[in-house]
C-alpha cells in the first residue's frame, strides 16, 4: 500500500519519545465461512502531546485484544507508559524499563458514576462497606497508587489518557459506517490510514488536503526524502 511507508515512518518517530499512551478499541473483522463478524482490534498509540515533538498517533491492528500485540509494538522501548488498568498492558511493567502510568481519569470516573447513580456524595459516609460501589471505586484506586501519583513527581508526565481516547473517537464514529474488516490483512493494509489523517489533525493540517496532495506526489517521490511528505508541523518533517 502506497500509504504503508508513511505510517512506517510516524511508527518509528513515535518510539523515539519516552513518554507514551496506549489504548484500543474494538472493530469487527469478517469471519471467513460462518457470513458473519468477530472482534479484532486497533491499538492506539499516542505521544504525550507536551510541545517535546509534533504530536502522532498510530494505529496497529490485530486480530485479538491479547497483551502480546502491544509487547510486540513497544518492543525495545523504554519509558513511561499511560493506560488504564487492563490487564494486558502488565507484563510491560514487570521489568524496569517500561514505567506504569495510571490514568486520573479513569479513577475519578468510578466515583462520579457512583455519585450519579446512588445519588450520595462519598465524603459523607463515614465508613464504605465492603463490596459496595463506593469500596470498589477506592479499591482501584489504592491498587493503583503508584502509578497514578507518578505525574506528580515531574512536570512532563501526564495526569490522564484523554489524549489518545479523543484519538480514537473518530474511528469509533466511522466504524459505524464502514461496518467491518474484509479480513485481518484488509484490516493491516487499512490502519496506516487512521495513523495519517489523525496525525495530520493532531498538526492542525486539513487531513483531506494532505491526502490528495500526498497521493498526487508519491508516485515520484524519491524514497530517501519521504519524511517531507509527513504529516506534520511545517520544519518538523526532517529528523
Amino acid at each position: 500500500m502506497a500509504l504503508q511507508p508513511l505510517a512506517g515512518r510516524l511508527a518509528w518517530r513515535l518510539l523515539q519519545e519516552g513518554v507514551l499512551h496506549a489504548d484500543e478499541t474494538p472493530v469487527q473483522q469478517l469471519d471467513p465461512g460462518g457470513g458473519k463478524t468477530k472482534k479484532a482490534y486497533l491499538w492506539a498509540y499516542r505521544g504525550n502531546g507536551l510541545g517535546l515533538g509534533p504530536p502522532v498517533v498510530v494505529f496497529d491492528y490485530q486480530a485479538s485484544r491479547e497483551g502480546r500485540h502491544a509487547a510486540v509494538f513497544l518492543d525495545g522501548w523504554h519509558g513511561h507508559l499511560m493506560v488504564d488498568d487492563y490487564a494486558g498492558y502488565k507484563a510491560l511493567f514487570h521489568g524496569k524499563t517500561v514505567v506504569e502510568l495510571g490514568c486520573m481519569a479513569h479513577a475519578r470516573r468510578k466515583f462520579f458514576d457512583l455519585a450519579k447513580a446512588s445519588g450520595s456524595p462519598v465524603a459523607a459516609r463515614a465508613q464504605a462497606p465492603d463490596g459496595g460501589g463506593t469500596a470498589k471505586a477506592m479499591d482501584y484506586t489504592l491498587k493503583r497508587r503508584d502509578a497514578l501519583a507518578r505525574y506528580a513527581g515531574t512536570g512532563h508526565l501526564p495526569i490522564d489518557n484523554n489524549a489518545v481516547e479523543n484519538d480514537i473517537r473518530p474511528v469509533a464514529v466511522g466504524k459505524k459506517n464502514w461496518l467491518f474488516a474484509g479480513s485481518e490483512r484488509a484490516g493491516k493494509r487499512a490502519a496506516p490510514i487512521p495513523t495519517l489523517l489523525g496525525t495530520a489533525r493532531l498538526n492542525g493540517l486539513d487531513p483531506a488536503a494532505w491526502l490528495k496532495d500526498t497521493l498526487e506526489k508519491l508516485p515520484a517521490w524519491p524514497a530517501s526524502r519521504i519524511d517531507e511528505l509527513l504529516p506534520l508541523r511545517r520544519g518538523q518533517q526532517a529528523d
